[in-house]
């Protein structure tokens, strides 16, 4: 079976944000201007810290934080379990932030440097979560294009989720060497040992 690459390849995982992708897909421009030509396992994850939280916004951040409360990071398939009995699904969600709750975080971010220090704190946590979406790909602007337009399952989830749009994930990569370089059935076995271990309740079928 072919290697990852006959040379040592930087595995180390980068991301961009969804929104530049999508403002980049969105315009007609090509997804190149922020992703490498390469063979690929990506991963899509909530981006819990953006743009909009700043510093001198205390009320954005709880707003964010309140919406992190609740939005869904992933949705099971129905299942038929008899010719009357349908499962439409599960969703994996929070059941939202406590309003007593909201009062605390609402008085802890009202001074300037605890509210710096939340925004760091969510953008250091993102790391830690569970995927929405693991994926293999040997043209990996060409997927998340695909993606983008609603053209793959999880592109039109995206679409159906009315608490999630592109600006809300970001899309993390990992180099496996150049273009369709890699076997796919290699490619298909990394992805799989990501998906089950990054618990990505978007996936339908790793692998």
């Amino acid at each position: 079976m072919a290697q990852i690459a006959s040379q040592r390849v930087d595995t180390v995982w980068r991301h961009v944000s969804g929104a530049e992708l999508d403002t980049l897909y969105q315009g007609g421009e090509s997804l190149t201007a922020a992703l490498p030509t390469v063979s690929a396992v990506y991963m899509w994850k909530l981006r819990l810290a953006d743009e909009s939280l700043v510093t001198y916004d205390p009320s954005a951040t709880l707003r964010k934080i309140i919406k992190l409360a609740k939005i869904p990071q992933g949705r099971s398939q129905p299942i038929r379990a008899s010719h009357g009995l349908v499962n439409l699904g599960i969703e994996i969600c929070g059941s939202g932030l406590p309003s007593f709750k909201q009062k605390v975080l609402s008085k802890f971010l009202a001074e300037k440097q605890n509210n710096r220090w939340m925004i760091n704190y969510l953008r250091d946590l993102e790391k830690h979560l569970p995927t929405l979406y693991v994926g293999e790909t040997g043209n990996l602007p060409q997927r998340a294009r695909e993606h983008l337009a609603g053209l793959t399952d999880f592109g039109q989830a995206i679409t159906r989720e009315p608490q999630l749009g592109w600006s809300d994930l970001n899309f993390y990569y990992a180099n496996l060497g150049p273009e369709s370089s890699t076997e796919s059935q290699l490619r298909k076995a990394v992805e799989y040992v990501t998906a089950v271990l990054t618990v990505s309740a978007y996936t339908q079928r790793p692998g």
